[in-house]
């Protein structure tokens, strides 16, 4: 692994069609110019302990949607995307515009999904005990991400940086 990865468990509304969400996940992909891998089996054979960690909490999952989200379609991690759109200090970055931001947002509002974990990191092992673990309302992520790099170098506040697996819920969900 050379950059940061960003991998999401789903957790689909039973009615919910895999192919179907896939399939705007895809699509919502291709638009911002980032890409998309789907499947455990998928992670697992590039990175075996993300794999390990990503199969771990899809068992927490009731109905999971397992995907990772990569720089663009060939690429194996987001490290060129969180660097040229998330960096305050690279010229040009405008990190709250972020076209990760737009495609998390998207993939959020899709009426099948429930709730997800998110999973971040670069430096630690997600399998590592020491990964921190967050639940915050969507608003919160997208927030963090945004923020990622201010963050990650502020090792006083957050010990492990900006890294961390993130259970998010629909409104709905958290009331009920």
């Amino acid at each position: 692994m050379t950059g940061e990865c960003i991998d999401v468990i789903g957790s689909l509304f039973d009615s919910a069609s895999t192919s179907e969400v896939s399939t705007k996940i895809l699509q919502s992909a291709a638009r911002h110019d980032l890409g998309v891998q789907f499947g455990i089996k998928t992670i697992r054979n590039r990175y075996e302990k993300e794999g390990e960690a990503v199969e771990a909490l899809a068992r927490q999952v009731k109905h999971p949607l397992v995907f990772t989200v990569t720089s663009g379609p060939l690429a194996t991690d987001a490290g060129r995307l969180f660097e040229e759109q998330l960096n305050p200090w690279r010229k040009g970055a405008k990190p709250e515009e972020a076209k990760l931001l737009k495609f998390l947002q998207e993939v959020w509002n899709l009426e099948e999904i429930d709730s997800a974990i998110f999973l971040i990191y670069e430096e630690l092992s997600p399998s590592s005990a020491i990964m921190p673990r967050y639940q915050m309302t969507f608003s919160q992520f997208r927030d963090w991400i945004a923020r990622y790099y201010e963050i990650d170098t502020d090792r006083g506040a957050y010990r492990t940086g900006a890294e961390g697996i993130f259970t998010v819920k629909k409104e709905t969900s958290q009331s009920a």
